[in-house]
């Protein structure tokens, strides 16, 4: 279940919580990107192009410490070595082929709709889903981990890292941020304006006539 936000009981503006620009609403009806969204969307594809590199490198390093770092002899007498350098071997092809997955299939993706500039829509009743078993990346999970082994109970309002919110239309899935998830209200038809190779939302509106429902 996704945990309470204390700013739940005001209702959050849907613009705002998803970071949506209203004044780009005219140019996605149109079926294209205006500039703003072009912009973050290209500064969403610098960090995960970043975080896929960072995988990487991570990976490498797990492999450094795997083959270089233990010493032979000590994997050949000891058992614990070996297991140390076995279990840091498997790390570093984890950590590798998730980045590389990364870079090539997210973010190749997420490159494609800005240089294409094109936007689709979905419309109709859109809910709310909390998967607490999605992870974006490793790095995603890692935090995520991090988090609920060092957290404090009295600050449980930070939430980037815990599972992933989702809005629900025609059988798709669309990330959104926790302030997202909760300010969407379930019921009224919706149209969401997303870019379509790497399903990211860029817009919402109310269908006219349910705006007040």
């Amino acid at each position: 279940m996704p945990r309470k936000s204390k700013k739940s009981a005001k209702k959050l503006d849907i613009f705002k919580a998803n970071r949506f620009d209203p004044s780009a609403l005219a140019t996605n009806r149109a079926g294209a990107l205006a500039a703003g969204q072009k912009s973050r969307l290209t500064i969403r594809l610098a960090s995960m192009a970043f975080s896929s590199i960072a995988s990487v490198a991570f990976g490498i390093l797990w492999l450094y410490l795997a083959v270089i770092a233990v010493p032979k002899q000590t994997i050949v007498d000891h058992w614990l070595g070996l297991i140390i350098a076995v279990l840091s071997f498997l790390l570093g092809v984890i950590w590798i082929v998730d980045g590389v997955r990364n870079l090539f299939k997210d973010s190749s993706s997420l490159l494609r709709d800005i240089l294409g500039g094109e936007v689709v829509v979905a419309e109709g009743p859109a809910r709310k889903e909390y998967d607490d078993h999605h992870y974006a990346s490793l790095w995603h999970r890692l935090f995520n981990s991090i988090w609920f082994f060092s957290v404090d109970q009295r600050v449980q309002h930070i939430e980037a890292f815990k599972g992933t919110h989702f809005y629900v239309l025609d059988g798709q899935r669309f990330i959104v941020s926790q302030k997202g998830y909760v300010a969407l209200t379930e019921g009224p038809s919706y149209r969401l304006y997303y870019v379509p190779r790497s399903k990211r939302l860029v817009n919402i509106e109310a269908v006219p006539g349910e705006a007040n429902a």
